[in-house]
């Protein structure tokens, strides 16, 4: 576990595995916390009962279109629960202080990336200047990290109350993106 360079809270560390290609979601959970590892698939609900979390279902779903969750880089681009700012000045440089780490922990983490599937809103907005929903399922740049390919889907922590057919689409396109890749690297070894 890190440390926020910004409030001194513990932050949730990336997997990140020798494929280049990340799977990128926005906040971190209670479930996540409590096991201090990213995209954990089982935990407690709020009434504490044993259960299978949105990340379960994400891999669920990107098994059927023939991708294992596991295989790629996992992170959160809020590595801690982040502030909520509030009207205080002070709270509001904290908040601001805080995205602020957790956009440069990203940047890091993406040096070396090609492809992204990137999920919630706010980081789609924030990484690609787009309103998610109008991008869902398409590929974008981002000035941030120009090399990799990102393909934007909503939050896959909220996947159980949102309509499903968005994400699948964006994870179609993002195993299409994923077959291209493997196809080029192939090609690449051959010569």
């Amino acid at each position: 576990m890190n440390i926020c360079t910004a409030c001194g809270k513990g932050t949730l560390s990336p997997v990140i595995r020798s494929s280049p290609i990340l799977v990128l979601k926005e906040m971190v959970t209670q479930n996540e916390l409590e096991f201090q590892t990213v995209f954990v698939q089982n935990g407690k609900n709020k009434n504490g009962y044993e259960e299978h979390t949105a990340t379960y279902y994400l891999a669920k779903e990107m098994a059927m279109v023939g991708l294992q969750l596991n295989s790629f880089s996992l992170a959160n681009f809020y590595m801690h629960v982040p502030h909520a700012g509030g009207r205080k000045k002070v709270d509001r440089e904290l908040a601001q202080a805080c995205l602020d780490f957790s956009i440069s922990e990203v940047v890091k983490i993406t040096k070396d990336m090609k492809l992204i599937l990137m999920m919630g809103a706010e980081t789609v907005r924030i990484f690609t200047g787009y309103n998610a929903t109008e991008v869902y399922g398409l590929t974008v740049r981002s000035d941030y990290f120009p090399t990799p390919v990102i393909i934007p889907a909503p939050n896959s922590d909220k996947l159980l109350r949102i309509p499903i057919g968005e994400m699948r689409n964006a994870l179609g396109v993002f195993a299409d993106q994923v077959k291209t890749y493997k196809q080029y690297i192939k090609i690449g070894e051959e010569k």
